[in-house]
């Protein structure tokens, strides 16, 4: 009498007496989709996070093998008293960098980015809010983008057209959103142009995004 024994997805794998096991195409089939599904919803989630990933558009991670050139930035700014500690760094070092800033933080102490600006450094657009944008709706990552622009505008004025998505994240209309632009506040403006920077932070020298732009990295 054949034997029966349970295999992949409950279903049986039939086993006849002194003859090598058969299995059903079938269930070989649905195997192989499975995980080819579940390989590609993993390398969609990384490639959504990782700072190199570029499936969802080009981005700017750095300069090519062997270039001896850096780009310094820091995220998550204005704070007291680290970014003006940090400043005070810089200066020692005469080394300039881009601070990627919070919006809401830049309503609340303008007067930092403004010495970040008057130390030479540039800054940049990190959303207003600090959320990740890959669960966030078209119009709510508009908003975050518009919302940090205004209040760098506010303190600053004209300032860099860099930006990074708060925790890397990104997801095709994040990038779409970004380089097309948005309207700001109740004002008719064009659209605003800003490139999406993905890179490596807390480096030790290098060149802001005045430097970027000259080397034609920024839009």
């Amino acid at each position: 009498m054949p034997s029966e024994r349970r295999g992949i997805f409950n279903y049986p794998i039939t086993e006849l007496p002194n003859s090598p096991m058969s299995y059903n195409p079938c269930m070989l089939g649905l195997a192989i989709t499975g995980s080819v599904g579940a390989a590609a919803a993993v390398a969609a989630g990384y490639q959504s996070m990782a700072p190199t990933g570029q499936w969802y558009g080009q981005t700017f991670v750095g300069l090519g093998r062997g270039s001896r050139q850096i780009a310094l930035t820091y995220d998550d700014g204005p704070n007291d008293p680290h970014t003006l500690r940090l400043l005070e760094v810089l200066a020692k070092h005469e080394a300039r960098a881009t601070f990627f800033l919070i919006g809401r933080y830049v309503r609340h102490r303008p007067d930092i980015v403004q010495a970040i600006v008057k130390a030479g450094h540039s800054v940049g657009n990190h959303t207003f809010t600090h959320p990740l944008l890959i669960f966030k709706s078209d119009s709510e990552i508009r908003k975050e983008l518009c919302a940090c622009h205004a209040a760098l505008n506010d303190a600053v004025g004209e300032h860099s057209n860099l930006f990074r998505p708060p925790f890397g994240g990104r997801r095709p209309a994040v990038l779409r959103i970004a380089r097309t632009g948005a309207r700001t506040g109740h004002v008719e403006r064009d659209w605003l142009r800003l490139e999406c920077a993905i890179g490596q932070r807390h480096r030790t020298k290098g060149h802001n995004a005045d430097s970027w732009r000259r080397r034609g990295l920024a839009a």
